[in-house]
C-alpha cells in the first residue's frame, strides 16, 4: 500500500505543483495551493524529494475556489482552476521571479519589475490537438494516455467556434485530431488532406499549414506583436534577425519598422511559408533562410536587434555565444519556458547586457505555462 503523509503546502512550484515538506524532504503535490493541509499519497520518491497525490484536503487554503470545469484534476489540460485568476497570476509572477533568482542566479537588484499582460481566462485557444477514441473526444488525463472526454459544453479554454465544431464531429477510432480556427472564425481540422489557414494581425496576413506553429492565444497575439516592436525599438536605418521565426509572425511585423530583416528557422516548411507570406504582404526587405551550419557567423554578421523565440529547450550554448559575439544593441527574448529563459538570461547579463524589461504574457490561462518577453540592452 502506498505511503500517505500529512503535508502543509507552503508555496507554489514550477509545473503547477504545490510544495510542502515532510522530514526535510520536498514533496510536490499537483492541484494543491499554499495554506492547504493535505493527506497525500506518495507516487514517486527520490533521494531528496517526492511526488504525491491528494487523498484528502484536511484544511483547505483560503485561496481555494470552486473549479468552473467538472473535469478539473482528471483532465491534464489545466492546473490552476482551483484558485481565482488573480491568485493564478500572483503564482506565475512569483514563480518567475524565484526561477530567475534561483536557477538563473540573477541578482535581484538587476531584475526589472515584472509587467503583466492578460486578456481573460477562458475561450482563448484558437487551435488545439484533441485525442479521440470510442469513449469520445478530449485531452489526456495528467501523465497518462487515457482520454478524458470533454464535459458538456466543451473545454472552457477553447474558442467557442472550436467547441461547436467539435460537437459536430463524430470520430470513434483512436486518433489525434488537430483543429484550428482562422481569423474569419472558420474552423479547420485534420482529415488527411492539407489545409491552409489564413491569419491576420495588425495589418499583416499570415498563411500557414494546419500543423505549422502559430501562437494559440488569439486574444493576445496583437498585443504580443506590439510589445515586440516596442522592445525592439527599430528605426528605418537598422537591421534585425528573428531566430526561430516560424512562418514570420514577428519578422513580417518588424519589417515595417526597419531597413531590412532576416528570419531563420530549422523547419524548412516554416521558411517556405515565411517566404510566401512576405510576397503575400508585399514586404521586400525581408529574407527567410533555413538555419544550418554557420548561417549566422558572429564575425561576418551584424544586426542592430536580435529577436529570439526558441522552443522549450531554449537557446543552445553555440547560439547564445553567437548572439553575444555579434553584440547587437538590443536582444528581445521570447520564451515559453521560464527555466531555460532564466539560464539564457544569466548568460546575456554575464556578457555585459542590462536586463531592462520583463513581461509575462499570460498566453495560457488556467495552465502552468507562461509566455515571457525580455529586453536586454548593451
Amino acid at each position: 500500500m502506498a505511503e500517505t503523509l500529512k503535508i502543509q503546502i507552503e508555496k507554489y512550484a514550477n509545473g503547477g505543483y504545490g510544495l510542502g515538506f515532510h522530514g526535510g524532504m520536498a514533496v510536490f503535490v499537483p492541484y494543491a495551493t499554499p495554506g492547504d493541509r493535505v493527506l497525500a499519497r506518495l507516487t514517486l520518491r527520490k533521494k531528496n524529494h517526492a511526488f504525491a497525490e491528494i487523498e484528502d484536503i484536511l484544511t483547505p487554503s483560503s485561496h481555494r475556489s470552486e473549479p468552473e470545469c467538472p473535469n478539473f484534476t482528471e483532465c491534464g489540460g489545466c492546473h490552476f482552476l482551483h484558485v481565482s485568476y488573480d491568485e493564478e497570476l500572483k503564482a506565475k509572477s512569483s514563480l518567475l521571479h524565484e526561477t530567475l533568482v534561483r536557477l538563473g542566479k540573477i541578482d535581484e537588484n538587476r531584475l526589472p519589475l515584472i509587467e503583466l499582460l492578460i486578456d481573460g481566462r477562458y475561450n482563448y485557444r484558437t487551435h488545439a490537438t484533441v485525442q479521440c477514441d470510442h469513449t469520445g473526444m478530449g485531452f489526456f488525463e495528467r501523465e497518462s494516455h487515457v482520454i478524458k472526454p470533454f464535459p458538456v459544453g466543451g473545454c472552457r479554454l477553447l474558442a467557442e467556434p472550436l467547441i461547436h465544431t467539435l460537437e459536430d464531429i463524430n470520430i470513434t477510432e483512436k486518433t489525434e485530431l488537430k483543429i484550428a480556427m482562422d481569423h474569419h472564425g472558420t474552423c479547420h481540422y485534420s482529415t488527411g488532406k492539407p489545409a491552409t489557414l489564413t491569419e491576420a494581425e495588425d495589418g499583416i496576413t499570415y498563411q500557414r499549414d494546419l500543423y505549422s506553429f502559430f501562437q494559440a492565444n488569439g486574444k493576445l497575439r496583437s498585443t504580443m506583436l506590439k510589445l515586440a516592436a516596442e522592445m525592439a525599438h527599430l528605426s528605418e536605418d537598422q537591421s534585425f534577425v528573428d531566430i526561430g521565426c516560424g512562418v514570420g509572425f514577428f519578422t513580417l511585423y518588424l519589417a515595417g519598422k526597419a531597413r531590412k530583416g532576416l528570419g531563420i528557422d530549422v523547419v524548412k516548411e516554416s521558411i517556405q511559408w515565411g517566404q510566401q507570406n512576405a510576397r503575400l504582404n508585399d514586404i521586400p526587405n525581408i529574407t527567410f533562410k533555413k538555419l544550418h551550419g554557420d548561417l549566422l557567423h558572429p564575425y561576418r554578421e551584424h544586426f542592430d536587434v536580435v529577436l529570439v523565440d526558441p522552443p522549450r529547450p531554449g537557446l543552445n550554448t553555440k547560439t547564445r555565444n553567437t548572439i553575444t559575439t555579434m553584440s547587437p544593441g538590443r536582444i528581445v527574448y521570447v520564451s515559453c519556458n521560464p527555466v531555460t529563459f532564466a539560464r539564457d538570461c544569466g548568460d546575456f547579463i554575464n556578457a555585459g547586457y542590462s536586463f531592462q524589461r520583463l513581461t509575462l504574457l499570460d498566453m495560457f490561462p488556467g495552465t502552468h505555462h507562461t509566455e515571457l518577453m525580455g529586453l536586454f540592452i548593451k
